[in-house]
């Protein structure tokens, strides 16, 4: 697979966060429980990917009504 070329701080965060998402979901049930829905969804994440997603969206709406 070919990686996008990134600003050094990009991948620096894109590797935080990746390393944040695969300890939040340490648990392989629950890894493949989300996979399994993403896969039903027809979405075209990995696990981690959607978890950072999740991440995002709550910081967002944290600082949007804070």
């Amino acid at each position: 697979m070919v990686q996008p070329y990134l600003p050094a701080n990009q991948q620096v965060i894109d590797e935080c966060s990746s390393q944040i998402a695969h300890w939040i979901i340490r648990s392989r049930d629950l890894e493949r429980r989300i996979a399994s829905r993403l896969e039903r969804a027809g979405l075209a994440l990995t696990p981690a990917e959607w978890v950072v997603m999740r991440m995002l969206a709550t910081a967002a709406g944290l600082v949007g009504f804070g």
